[in-house]
């Protein structure tokens, strides 16, 4: 009996590369061959013929077992009286009464046997197995194929079938392009959950592999140096996902060649990891090699939501939180209230923090206010503003609870947006009685988003708030809209937005839910468009060349573009991205719609009114990133020696230029500080025609 270990090896040999399957083929055979062989030359010992007619006839037997009854003819000529075949009863042969060794005869016999089993046995046996488990092993992600100059997409999850329409649809040149999609997940079910989203044209284009985003071998064997463009979104399963998403940056930096530097877009999960990414650089060993592009999904939303105003993948377009623009002599303001202090509720209400500068705070001191509505308010409140302690310690906030409100007192009152916080539920009178008044007041431009992490739940908030929300805008005839006046509400749906757009149809005279749209769709969680990413790299070089050219530059060659981007920090990277999201706002408050084919230049007057409206944005900017304004002491020290302000940005993250537009003071140059907010608002309208 085969031993334990020989017959584990055998299995394990059998069962893995088809190259050794054919090897087992071959032995077998040739083992039959000749086995079949030694046993016909024994028995035709003495028969004349020459030998190498007898391994003939055993071969042509042996490959055609039909060849049988031929080869004992032509080995026996025997007839008996009547001269009819006889065939051997007794193991002889009679030639002409005479006994002759019949042995040759059961040589064929046994030789045909062999052939008609190891051929019409072994060998269809084994291709119809090998066929199998080449079907099998592609089914379930085990093949391996060469790749080269195709996207690769590391884990899965609800994203991923948007992901891969956009890269499909990104650009003409690449259709061909394979996309490869690596899960440790069952490929098998992760197939049959994507091809219900995807095309025949999709679906060509995608090859499922089985395997760990962390596995060296794995990450190898999809190629991943050879790859244009990484996505590594990590599995929904994961319990240290994030975790496990920097483990495998440093995997694929060591699988890149020195002369590369791979693009590579991933993914973050947690609201603290991605915004660790916002102002921390990813290790130098991986940043030498890896082009790295943090993305969150609640970020993404709030980008679509406030910046493009646009879901592409669902077809819908949102109002503006500002909707035609504020300009100077305004006296509305833009109030945010999002109900539930979710992930996705924070991550917009931070990002509406960033984006929402208009130029009526310098005239009449209007500040945009965000407001966060949650059943657990006073802990969540405490959770956010001990995490952007040095934010909230220079805004405006109150918390309110009922008839109970406590306020916050800013050690410096001079940013331009504030917030709330409200204990309740939308169920309850206060909090009704609240918004209600909210949608009253004209001087608000009001938008709610119901961010609750239920679908249902978050359905009933954006469902049932006060008519007046609804109703606003309307004319007593019930068709005439006032856009400008409307409240806009945004509900939270986690899978498709075809609930609340049938809902929203409505009657064609009345339709209450007209201003009601869905966001935050797993179909559309990954935004492919580089718009705002080439902004901001052409604002970035901008700055950086903006004292040397003394002014603006009338160029912007993506070489010298790019690699002024590839040596800037990660905050100084967010710190442009902030940057260029504020644009169309900006614009839209002097009355330039910045998709237009026929832009015109900012007046000087704009450009100065733009400069403050930009250094108030990067106030609000620099705060949410962890940096403090300097104490009166510090302050003294710098004006005392200019040199030293590096040293307290550096060390202690204290900027001293955070402060009032009107009190920024010269830096080491001798010019004043304010110089860079007037150039990269002049450079707005050149950034975007390039």
């Amino acid at each position: 009996m085969m031993n334990i270990p020989l017959k584990r090896n055998f299995d394990k040999s059998i069962s893995s590369s088809w190259y050794k399957q054919l090897i087992c083929l071959a032995v077998i055979l040739a083992s039959f061959f000749i086995l079949s062989l030694i046993i016909a030359l024994v028995a035709f010992r003495g028969q004349g013929d020459d030998i190498s007619y007898k391994i003939s006839d055993v071969l042509e037997v042996y490959l055609d077992p039909g060849n049988f009854c031929t080869k004992v003819n032509q080995m026996y000529l025997r007839q008996d009286a009547t001269g009819d075949n006889c065939l051997p009863d007794d193991g002889l042969v009679y030639i002409n009464n005479e006994k002759v060794n019949g042995w040759p005869y059961w040589a064929f016999l046994f030789t045909a046997m062999a052939g008609a089993v190891a051929f019409a046995g072994v060998l269809i046996s084994m291709c119809g197995n090998f066929i199998q488990q080449r079907v099998d092993k592609f089914k379930k992600g085990y093949v391996k194929y060469k790749f080269e100059n195709h996207d690769v997409i590391l884990g899965y999850n609800d994203m991923v079938a948007a992901l891969v329409k956009q890269i499909v649809n990104d650009g003409i040149e690449r259709r061909k392009e394979k996309i490869v999609l690596m899960t440790s997940h069952d490929v098998e079910a992760v197939r049959e959950l994507l091809f219900t989203d995807l095309d025949k044209a999709e679906r060509g284009r995608l090859v499922l592999v089985h395997g760990s985003r962390v596995s060296a071998e794995d990450l190898k064997n999809i190629q991943v140096s050879k790859a244009k463009r990484i996505y590594l979104i990590g599995e929904d399963d994961d319990v240290d996902h994030d975790t496990l998403n920097v483990n495998s940056l440093e995997v694929i930096a060591k699988q890149i060649p020195d002369e590369g530097k791979m693009p590579c877009v991933t993914f973050f999960r947690n609201r603290s990891t991605f915004a660790l990414f916002q102002t921390s650089d990813i290790m130098e060993e991986v940043k030498r090699k890896i082009d790295f592009h943090p993305f969150s999904f609640d970020e993404t939303w709030a980008r679509k939501l406030f910046v493009s105003c646009e879901s592409k993948i669902n077809g819908i377009n949102y109002p503006s939180l500002d909707r035609e623009g504020i300009d100077k002599d305004s006296g509305k303001h833009v109030h945010l209230i999002v109900i539930g202090m979710t992930q996705m509720g924070i991550m917009l209400g931070m990002e509406a923090a960033h984006v929402c500068h208009f130029p009526n705070f310098s005239t009449k001191r209007r500040r945009t206010k965000i407001t966060f509505i949650d059943e657990n308010a006073d802990i969540e409140m405490k959770f956010l503003v001990s995490a952007r302690d040095r934010f909230f310690k220079n805004c405006r906030y109150a918390y309110k609870r009922k008839k109970r409100v406590m306020f916050s007192k800013p050690e410096k009152d001079f940013l331009d947006v504030e917030f709330e916080f409200i204990k309740g539920n939308v169920a309850e009178e206060s909090v009704r009685t609240y918004i209600e008044e909210c949608a009253r007041d004209n001087n608000e431009i009001l938008t709610i988003a119901s961010c609750m992490n239920d679908t249902a739940k978050s359905l009933a908030a954006g469902l049932y708030l006060p008519d007046i929300v609804y109703d606003k805008g309307l004319s007593a005839f019930g068709n005439d809209n006032d856009e400008k006046n409307e409240v806009v509400v945004l509900v939270r749906q986690n899978t498709s937005a075809e609930l609340l757009n049938i809902i929203k149809k409505g009657n064609a005279k009345y339709r209450k839910y007209r201003n009601v749209y869905p966001f935050g769709m797993l179909n559309d969680g990954c935004e492919l468009d580089e718009t705002m990413d080439r902004w901001a790299k052409r604002m970035n070089y901008l700055y950086c060349v903006f004292d040397d050219l003394d002014g603006t530059p009338s160029l912007y060659p993506d070489d010298i573009v790019d690699d002024k981007w590839d040596g800037c920090s990660v905050s100084d990277k967010w710190s442009n991205i902030y940057n260029v999201m504020t644009i169309p706002t900006k614009l839209r408050s002097v009355g330039i719609d910045y998709k237009s084919l026929t832009l015109r230049n900012l007046t000087e007057d704009e450009i100065g009114l733009l400069a403050e409206v930009e250094h108030n944005r990067w106030n609000v900017e620099k705060l949410l990133m962890g940096y403090r304004p300097v104490t009166e002491d510090e302050a003294a020290e710098i004006d005392a020696d200019i040199a030293k302000k590096s040293k307290f940005k550096n060390n202690l993250k204290a900027h001293y230029d955070i402060r009032p537009f009107d009190d920024l003071r010269p830096d080491a140059s001798g010019e004043n500080v304010n110089r860079y907010d007037f150039g990269m608002t002049k450079g707005i309208i050149d950034i975007i025609k390039n």
